[in-house]
């Protein structure tokens, strides 16, 4: 009823059991409990519990105690309120296993009591086709726990020329060929589409390898193939100064398939290396800006042709081009020297010089003069932040073909021609 007071007495024995058992927490015990009923209210001991003994933590008078209480006195042995029972797990060691590892069909762990010979292991196990059968191991700790070695071959195990018997924790581990062995390649060099490395196979010819890469590029050369191979045998005994051996082979034969003399077979680190045709030629483009006819990108049809072919072939120069200002950039041309210097500042200088005052001028031409003033101040920053400019006399190319002014033209050439300045 309304107002009623419920009293809940204090505990007078409470433990508490934690590890290895089904339902870990405080219980709080009757009089006539023990340690086996404790063990009962808790679920009982897991699977992987020590059930052997338990150990008890219990409060003393003055310190904390450790108590072991074996088995066989679970059911006699009377707690005291603030004991903690640790149930213990099963240490992690096995009592007759051995391991298997490496090139064999079924590796993992097997018990010690079905396989007690390495011989009835081995079969069991089934070593693949690329076991390296001449030699294999077994890890072993000796009965100081140091690690010790013991090799066999696995062929002459399994065909019962002599057998050792396993112990305890044996590792066995069988190795695969490819793991004792460098992996063998093949390098193609060149003129293919995809220059790179390839896994070594047996009978692989030259023309194969080069189907590995993707095929001849356009500008590929057959007649001179080259391929270089590793000098491996080390045990003639003698030392010598080559260091590769060098065949030059020719694959433009008809029947390759069967002309062995140079569509050979390659040996692992081969290197297969495809030349460029001396005939073969890429195009060259060189391009005409500013004040031509037909501005933009030209061919260059032969490696004589010349400044003033190209401008030809762009129409010629516009009625108002200066050329005293044309500029040549050249892609190739790695440093600047003090006679480039010398004919671009004066460039510069006739550029201003016919643009006078213009950027003070306000009569009615003053927009088309600041146009020009426009025109050389990009010119200079133009010049100021190329670092592969060549000086050049347009005037004196064109006038003189002949002359050492009408330079011969190099691939990506900007021929810049500007604009007659008005003042």
């Amino acid at each position: 009823q309304d107002g009623d007071v419920i009293s809940v007495a204090p505990y007078q024995l409470r433990v508490a059991i934690k590890g290895a058992i089904k339902k870990p927490a405080i219980y709080e015990l009757g009089a006539a409990d023990n340690l086996s009923t404790v063990l009962q209210y808790s679920g009982g001991f897991a699977d992987i519990a020590y059930k052997a003994r338990v150990r008890i933590q219990r409060f003393g008078t003055a310190n904390r105690e450790m108590l072991t209480i074996p088995a066989n006195q679970f059911q006699q042995f009377k707690l005291v309120s603030g004991d903690a029972i640790l149930v213990d797990s099963i240490a992690n060691l096995y009592a007759n296993r051995v391991l298997v590892s490496g090139a064999v069909y079924h590796p993992g762990t097997y018990g010690l009591n079905d396989m007690p010979t390495l011989q009835q292991l081995v079969k069991a196990v089934q070593p693949r086709e690329d076991a390296y059968v001449t030699r294999a191991v077994i890890r072993r700790l000796d009965k100081d726990y140091q690690p010790l070695l013991l090799n066999f071959n696995v062929q002459d195990v399994m065909d019962g020329k002599y057998n050792i018997p396993l112990q305890r924790e044996d590792s066995i581990h069988i190795y695969a060929i490819p793991d004792v062995r460098e992996k063998y390649r093949v390098t193609i060099t060149g003129e293919v589409n995809k220059p790179t490395q390839y896994p070594f196979a047996e009978n692989m010819k030259v023309e194969d390898l080069i189907l590995m890469a993707g095929g001849l590029k356009d500008g590929a050369s057959l007649k001179q193939i080259e391929v270089s191979r590793r000098i491996r045998n080390a045990n003639n005994g003698t030392d010598s100064n080559a260091y590769a051996i060098i065949k030059e082979i020719n694959l433009t034969t008809d029947n390759l398939a069967n002309d062995t003399a140079n569509n050979i077979s390659l040996q692992p680190f081969d290197i297969v290396s495809v030349r460029r045709s001396p005939l073969y030629k890429d195009q060259i483009t060189v391009e005409v800006q500013g004040e031509v006819l037909y501005p933009g990108q030209y061919t260059v049809s032969a490696n004589t042709e010349r400044l003033s072919d190209v401008i030809k072939r762009a129409g010629g120069l516009k009625e108002d081009a200066y050329p005293s200002g044309a500029i040549l950039i050249r892609n190739t041309y790695q440093q600047q020297t003090a006679a480039d210097s010398t004919l671009i500042n004066n460039k510069l200088n006739a550029l201003e010089a016919q643009s006078g005052n213009a950027l003070n001028t306000t009569d009615a031409n003053g927009a088309a003069l600041l146009t020009d003033s426009t025109q050389k101040s990009q010119l200079e920053a133009s010049i100021t932040e190329a670092k592969k400019q060549v000086g050049i006399r347009l005037g004196e190319a064109l006038n003189n073909p002949g002359s050492v002014y009408n330079l011969l033209l190099e691939e990506g050439d900007v021929i810049k021609v500007p604009k007659q300045l008005q003042t």
